[in-house]
């Protein structure tokens, strides 16, 4: 059964060193100040969060909290991304701004670039994906990156030492791809995770698991559609697959090839728009839809054999929201930055949901977590950080940088 974590965290944002615009992958247009981060060894700096993620990247059973970020220098008008990163410990510290150590990703690029004969913000697109892609029974992390269009995906190998390098390097035959990554499980049985990778363009590669990524070889692009790894939602001990398609979701049992080559799923789950994210949850599956000119909604469906039910349904109030799921848990952490918006300013909204019914078991909409132009919830995960059983969440926000929840602040 796959480690793999669920959790929509492929950013796009266009930056300078004054303002970030970004959201999820549905490209949200609405601007906010970028805030000060904490001394990283250079000039005075901002940062914007392009993703976060909590796995266990060491196997000692907690969670490590990873953020995939954008470092700026005002002094200069570049920006320099980087992983940070906070292996899990016996108590979810205060604050974790100061506890971070970091890495950097390849080589820092200008904020501004000449774009049809005028200057205009970098556009940049990142995301994290947790999941055992070398099969040696410890979590892997692999982090896209992409800068006008030109992906890379870089890789954090798992390990109980802990080792972080001062640098990351790209992954020379998974250039020029990775605008986002996404883990799918262990698909095929082999005991490594799949892994999805997608380009701006929307063409998307899945490497299979069996060979090292850094001696990855893909082949042409995939012409499926959005692939999600659920883990064992059937309870047979295999990882299971949905595939967003026109018209709905299909749900394949592992262990499953990809394509599917002809095989019938074992359940369809009907929809207006193409599925913006799929995810395991108590009871079965919760589904983002996202659809043209209206707010996101997210279902939660009790999957019995081919059997579908609508078990509850919930209008977000927003579009472009992100999730944060895990397998089998009871609750669900919903982000949507462009919530409450008051013109240009998104102050967002981010709750923690029940499944399968989605009654709200904590809204922080209009709390002290909040400020006007936050747009928090731009990016979420929830995982075990200290070890003990319960869930804790993670969450960004654009004047408070990255939070993190122990179980006790959750309901």
């Amino acid at each position: 059964m796959t480690r793999a974590l669920f959790a929509l965290l492929a950013l796009g944002c266009t930056y300078d060193s004054h303002v970030a615009t970004s959201g999820s992958d549905a490209a949200i247009d609405a601007q906010a100040d970028a805030q000060p981060a904490p001394d990283a060894g250079v000039g005075t700096t901002s940062s914007a969060v392009l993703g976060i993620a909590l796995a266990d990247l060491d196997g000692d059973g907690r969670d490590d909290l990873a953020v995939l970020e954008l470092l700026a220098e005002r002094a200069r008008p570049r920006l320099a991304p980087r992983l940070r990163l906070l292996y899990g410990g016996v108590d979810v510290p205060p604050s974790v701004e100061d506890e971070l150590d970091h890495a950097l990703l390849g080589e820092s690029f200008e904020s501004r670039v000449v774009r049809d004969g005028a200057s205009a913000p970098v556009d940049v697109r990142g995301g994290l994906a947790a999941g055992d892609f070398d099969g040696d029974g410890v979590l892997d992390l692999a982090v896209a990156l992409s800068v006008e269009g030109e992906g890379a995906v870089h890789l954090l190998a798992g390990a109980p030492s802990r080792a972080l390098p001062d640098r990351l390097e790209a992954l020379p035959s998974l250039t020029p791809h990775g605008a986002s990554v996404r883990a799918l499980g262990d698909l095929d049985g082999d005991g490594a995770d799949e892994l999805w990778i997608e380009a701006c363009d929307g063409r998307a590669w899945i490497h299979p698991g069996a060979a090292p990524l850094v001696d990855a070889r893909l082949d042409a692009p995939s012409d499926l559609g959005a692939v999600f790894g659920l883990g064992d939602v059937d309870g047979d001990g295999r990882d299971d697959l949905a595939i967003a398609e026109p018209g709905g979701v299909a749900v394949y049992p592992g262990p499953v090839a990809l394509p599917p080559d002809g095989r019938a799923p074992s359940a369809r789950i009907p929809g207006p728009e193409p599925a913006s994210l799929v995810a395991h949850a108590s009871g079965g599956v919760v589904v983002l839809w996202r659809e043209t000119g209206a707010s996101d909604r997210l279902v939660a469906y009790r999957l019995a054999a081919s059997e579908v039910t609508e078990v509850a349904s919930l209008d977000t109030g927003s579009p472009g929201c992100v999730l944060g799921a895990r397998e089998r848990a009871s609750v669900v952490l919903l982000g949507c930055p462009g919530d409450a918006c008051e013109g240009d300013a998104c102050r967002g909204a981010l709750r923690v949901l029940s499944t399968p019914d989605l009654t709200s078991r904590r809204d922080w909409s209009g709390s002290p977590l909040t400020v006007g132009g936050d747009r928090l919830g731009e990016s979420v995960a929830l995982g075990d950080f200290d070890g003990d059983g319960e869930l804790d969440a993670a969450f960004s926000s654009r004047s408070r940088g990255v939070r993190l929840l122990g179980a006790a602040e959750l309901p």
